[in-house]
């Protein structure tokens, strides 16, 4: 059976199931092989990139530093640390005593007669891997000096002149390597999974759901912050993650303000947002709640305390633990963006393959940037995120399946709509979805057997959520449309910041079009902070811009280039994504900041048209053989080592950058 005939298959299953049995073992191959050499790429990569330092000093003469001489440097109110040697220096080993020290290593060499700054280390007593640094001299040394601001001494108990690196082998590493390139392998252009039709059975859904689960349980629990301190009467712990605790236990009080009372001296301030006063006289505030008319209030979507918070409490009279909330909310976001992606084939792609399948899911999570929630998942900034965007997915879901026939789905475009409708009392940038609706909707109506009364009941559920929301405003800030955003107590005055037209540019560049932040040393990924003279920003680390860090949306380049099919429905879709994305990305710049967080914002939006570009080039891209050409193979190489970069700049720039 060829494999033209195997994609025809697609919307009985029929020929798909027979392919499915006749092909299992060259699949079980394929998957194998796969395995295998994934395996020993993520072992090469592990010890030639992130074990560098260990191939350079292979062959180097290790020599422990003879006549170590110290002495105090009360003006400086430092230790010094000299040592005589005629060696070429190629590495140093520096063991504390105790504790940790911050070293600075000054070299005499035939290069410098006066000693020369070449690197500072930080070495732990308990931490081996931090006391080796590798530098070189200019030519032979005539002495070494380590200078440490430490009371005890000698600071240093050994010191090791061209020390041999050992090979440092992190398990966790080689399997998120060998993870990433199994992803490659099964998307690649003659991956066994091309010759398999996608029929999207409940079943093989439900294994995906099951196994994106797993990969969130995984990162959550591995990486979560356990900063654990909701409790209202607790001592110490991150106040700000315990705003939806304490708003629950306002809610059993009738009450829409936090119970925590502010001190009399913000009470006293004539402009209580204004950060540097508050620190420099000492002022005590909370951090990022919200400070309004002698109160403190939740500017956060108070959804996820309705929905999480005050059931638990009311239950059982204790918190709800953030990460637990999280978890919940990324699990229903993995299966609504399952569910988008067998949306879109079903209707738009049905020779879409399951390798298409894979590359279009990957896709969507990747730009999603849901990692950093599952990362943070403790934090309360990430609570709403996540719930927003499992409900902004739902929402073109249902959606979707509404309009998927020639009459539309009255259940499941209601529900869209509430989903649509909550994301407003969560996070109200991902309100914008609306616009997806409004272009099925519209699309559907054309048709006068969809006009009806019924029609109208589809908006009810927003009106009435948009009811709530503003009641729930105006009880707080005495104002419908004010969700408390400008009052909060953060690094900035934000009620008096204004708006500014470079600062949206300069937000919109940052956000999408700033370039990578590399480094000298694996992963080679760094941290880049947006910054413009005389603009005032809120800005936090990030790696580079959206565009230059999931380098896999440039895929949606290629569509307008290959498809050949004129859907109109779907190409207003793909504008709507690009457009809702910019607006999301200036407005985040221009009312919060430039943060790494809020491109889980936009990043979707973008990962949609790039969903939509993996099945253009896998069900475009085919001659009349099945087989793609050379070029179009060397085409969907490029796309499928993209996909790889973005997942690898994603995970590794929050495991071994951002933690540190």
């Amino acid at each position: 059976m060829s494999e033209t005939s195997v994609l025809a298959g697609n919307a009985g299953g029929g020929d798909a199931e027979v392919l499915r049995a006749t092909n299992l073992g060259a699949l079980a191959r394929d998957l194998l092989v796969g395995a295998f050499a994934s395996l020993l790429v993520a072992c090469a990569i592990e010890c030639v990139a992130f074990n560098f330092d260990w191939l350079a000093t292979l062959s180097v003469k290790e020599q422990p530093a003879q006549n170590l001489t110290w002495a105090y440097d009360p003006q400086a109110q430092w230790w010094i640390a000299t040592v005589e040697s005629t060696d070429v220096l190629k590495s140093l080993r520096v063991e504390p005593a105790e504790g940790s020290l911050e070293v600075d290593l000054y070299l005499s060499d035939e290069g410098h007669a006066l000693p020369n700054r070449t690197g500072s280390l930080t070495p732990a007593a308990q931490d081996p891997k931090s006391q080796y640094l590798v530098t070189f001299s200019y030519g032979k040394l005539s002495s070494i000096a380590l200078t440490c601001a430490q009371e005890q001494e000698p600071p240093i108990c050994a010191l090791t002149v061209n020390a041999r690196v050992p090979l440092m082998v992190s398990y966790r590493r080689i399997a998120l390597l060998a993870g990433l390139c199994v992803l490659a392998w099964l998307v690649r252009p003659s991956s066994q999974l091309r010759r398999i039709a996608y029929v999207g059975r409940v079943w093989s859904l439900a294994c995906v759901w099951a196994l994106c689960c797993v990969l969130i349980g995984l990162f959550v629990f591995e990486n979560a912050t356990c900063v654990r301190s909701y409790e209202p009467d607790g001592e110490g712990g991150y106040h700000t993650n315990r705003q939806y605790q304490e708003l629950a236990v306002a809610f059993t009080r009738g009450e829409v303000c936090l119970p925590e009372q502010p001190s009399p001296e913000l009470l006293a301030m004539d402009n209580p947002y204004d950060s540097k006063l508050r620190y420099q006289t000492g002022v005590s505030s909370l951090w990022d709640f919200a400070y309004f008319r002698g109160k403190y209030y939740c500017y956060f979507g108070v959804l996820p305390a309705l929905v999480f918070h005050l059931p638990y409490y009311l239950a059982t009279g204790r918190a709800f633990p953030n990460d637990w909330g999280t978890c919940i909310s990324l699990f229903l976001f993995a299966a609504a963006t399952i569910a988008v992606v067998h949306q879109m084939i079903r209707r738009w792609h049905s020779q879409a393959s399951w390798a298409d399948f894979v590359a279009m899911l990957a896709s969507v999570l990747c730009c999603s940037w849901a990692s950093q929630v599952a990362f943070w998942a403790d934090y309360i900034y990430y609570l709403p995120i996540g719930l927003g965007l499992a409900l902004a997915m739902g929402a073109l879901a249902f959606w979707l399946r509404a309009t998927s026939e020639e009459l539309i789905g009255y259940p499941a475009a209601l529900a869209g709509t509430l989903c649509a409708s909550l994301t407003l009392a969560c996070r109200p940038q991902f309100f914008l979805v609306c616009i997806f609706g409004l272009i099925l909707l519209v699309d559907k109506l054309r048709d006068v057997r969809n006009r009806s009364w019924r029609v109208a009941l589809i908006f009810v559920p927003m009106v009435v959520v948009i009811a709530l929301v503003c009641w729930y405003n105006h009880a707080r800030f005495g104002s419908p449309f004010d969700f408390g955003a400008n009052y909060n107590l953060t690094s900035n005055d934000m009620t008096h910041r204004g708006s500014s037209v470079k600062r949206m540019a300069l937000s919109l560049y940052h956000y999408l079009f700033q370039p990578l932040a590399g480094s000298h040393e694996a992963p080679f990924l760094g941290m880049s902070v947006a910054s413009a003279s005389g603009i005032p920003f809120a800005a936090e680390e990030m790696p580079g811009g959206f565009i230059a860090a999931t380098p896999v949306v440039l895929v949606a380049l290629l569509t307008p280039i290959l498809g050949k099919e004129h859907r109109p429905l779907e190409q207003w879709l793909c504008a709507a994504s690009v457009v809702a994305g910019i607006v999301l990305a200036v407005f985040d710049g221009e009312g919060a900041g430039v943060l790494a967080r809020y491109f889980c914002d936009f990043g979707w939006l973008f990962g949609l048209v790039a969903a939509r570009s993996w099945a253009v080039l896998g069900q475009e891209l085919r001659t009349d053989g099945g087989a793609p050409a050379v070029l179009q193979r060397r085409c969907l190489w490029l796309v499928s080592l993209a996909l790889w970069l973005s997942c690898y700049i994603q995970l590794f720039w929050l495991l071994y950058v951002r933690l540190r």
